[in-house]
């Protein structure tokens, strides 16, 4: 069982550019691991204003990702003082066939990256750093026939690939949950409220 909080600042600069930063302690109440003290930066950049009154973005994006102490993110890696940063992408297309159903596709791709160390202590199963690639397609829909006085209400449908790329990665994966496969496929669904 793992249970965490998150504790974010968030702010823009130059009208486009977005900049958040979450520290995050992650527990383990029955104690199978010591406490992981986290910390990322995440710049992204809204470019939707390149691309005219289509909808249409990329929303390119960088993460940095510190563990700061604890035990290992990653189950195998470095216990604190690494990291890894992921690049990515958004892409991100408004559906407006029907008014007051729009369709926001969101098709999510990136690569996480960083010192071998990060993702095996020993590198008894890799000595990459690369860790993996992921690609999603998620689809949301607002549910407009909630009135909006009780929040505004939304439907998610989702799919997620991830390559495993770092053998490490992979043993993590088999000791956690015990898959043996590069490939992952997840699904997901989901209702959501705003208020």
């Amino acid at each position: 069982m793992l249970k965490t909080l998150f504790f974010s600042l968030s702010g823009t600069i130059f009208n486009s550019v977005s900049l958040t930063l979450t520290y995050s302690p992650w527990n383990s109440p029955p104690h199978a691991f010591h406490t992981e003290h986290n910390m990322d930066l995440k710049v992204q950049y809204d470019d939707s204003k390149l691309w005219g009154k289509s909808g249409f973005s990329l929303n390119p994006y960088i993460d940095f990702w510190w563990a700061m102490a604890g035990d290992s993110t990653v189950i195998l890696g470095r216990k604190g003082g690494t990291g890894y940063f992921e690049p990515g992408v958004v892409p991100t297309y408004p559906v407006k066939a029907i008014p007051d159903y729009p369709v926001t596709i969101t098709l999510p791709m990136y690569v996480s990256l960083g010192p071998s160390n990060y993702w095996d202590r020993t590198g008894t199963f890799s000595h990459s750093d690369i860790g993996l690639f992921s690609a999603s397609a998620n689809f949301s829909v607002p549910m407009s026939f909630v009135p909006a006085r009780y929040g505004h209400w939304h439907a998610d449908l989702g799919v997620t690939y991830d390559y495993l790329i770092n053998n490490a990665l992979l043993h993590a994966g088999t000791i956690a949950s015990g898959n043996t496969n590069h490939n992952v496929l997840i699904g997901s669904l989901g209702i959501g409220v705003n208020f």
